[in-house]
């Protein structure tokens, strides 16, 4: 465990870049996609990190986890907003046909689909629906959250993950046919 992590502490830093900086990096992959720009997210987050390590307050078990992925999230979520990377929300109901809830695949089905399938799959969406469906159902913001970390209204945020479960069921059930 990172006793501390104060600055000028080479050893507390090292040991907090090698516990968590895979675990930090494989984060902000879900959001960012191109490697070398994750990887200087990463690095602008542990400077970031060691800095404001005075601020975290230990509260028991996971707690520097949750607090580190707290902090690497909304870096991804600052570099995907910045001006020079403005995050778009695509409206691409013209482009697809969204499908109705009965073409749902079975649960079994999704469950026998490769792990690095699903996430190329969520990869693959455009970035404003793979921001809201990452935030939403794998880091658990609600929708009022994640409205005010993009800065967008909270009806955008459930359309976009809305359309994104959407194209996500189109992607699946194109893989098990396929298959």
């Amino acid at each position: 465990m990172v006793k501390g992590c104060r600055h000028g502490d080479n050893e507390a830093r090292k040991e907090l870049y090698m516990q968590y900086g895979g675990l930090m990096l494989g984060l902000i992959s879900r959001y960012i996609s191109d490697k070398e720009e994750a990887k200087d997210v990463l690095h602008d987050g542990f400077i970031r990190a060691y800095s404001a390590f005075i601020k975290f307050d230990w509260r028991g078990e996971g707690s520097l986890r949750a607090w580190l992925s707290r902090l690497f999230v909304n870096m991804a979520l600052n570099y995907l907003t910045s001006s020079e990377n403005k995050l778009q929300f695509e409206n691409i109901d013209d482009e697809y046909d969204l499908v109705d809830d009965t073409t749902i695949p079975h649960e079994n089905d999704v469950m026998n689909i490769p792990e690095d399938v699903l996430i190329g799959f969520i990869q693959q969406l455009p970035a404003g629906y793979k921001t809201v469906f990452n935030l939403y159902a794998i880091d658990g913001f609600s929708h009022k959250e994640i409205a005010k970390l993009l800065n967008i209204k909270e009806r955008t945020s459930s359309s976009q993950f809305f359309k994104a479960k959407q194209l996500l069921v189109r992607k699946i059930n194109a893989y098990l046919t396929e298959k």
